[in-house]
């Protein structure tokens, strides 16, 4: 990544999401309360936060158990047009996961708007995974 990270990075075994300060708004409290829930540390990563971002983050930090970090960014994406943009923001996570395994043992990283359903051992063995729809099934 070109564009220095500020804020705070997770340490220990982590649920990770990033997305820009609208999708932040959208999901980002039932993505941490879930995962909190769950027995989990969060961490989100946000490109381009606003005031009542950074004010969400804290209410959100008042309400939860588990320790919450988040690590933000200033990012001009003007220059790219709408596809560019999806793109960009579907590659976030990936972009910003090698920073974030400088501090955390284990990272799940996960869409902003999913939800964790129920705690579970992060696997001892590193390993991605990354499911698709079955295609032939969806006919």
């Amino acid at each position: 990544m070109d564009q220095p990270l500020f804020g705070r990075k997770p340490t220990g075994s982590v649920i990770f999401a990033a997305c820009d300060s609208k999708y932040f708004i959208d999901h980002a409290v039932p993505f941490i309360t879930s995962s909190s829930l769950a027995g989990f540390n969060t961490h989100v990563h946000i490109v381009n936060p606003t005031e009542h971002v950074h004010l969400m983050a804290i209410q959100i930090n008042k309400a939860t158990e588990n320790d919450v970090t988040y690590s933000f960014e200033e990012r001009d994406v003007s220059p790219l047009d709408s596809e560019q943009e999806r793109a960009y923001y579907a590659c976030l996570r990936f972009m910003t996961l090698p920073t974030l395994l400088e501090t955390a043992d284990k990272v799940l990283t996960l869409d902003i708007d999913c939800m964790v359903m129920d705690s579970f051992e992060f696997p001892e063995t590193p390993l991605a995974y990354f499911p698709r729809p079955n295609e032939a099934s969806e006919e």
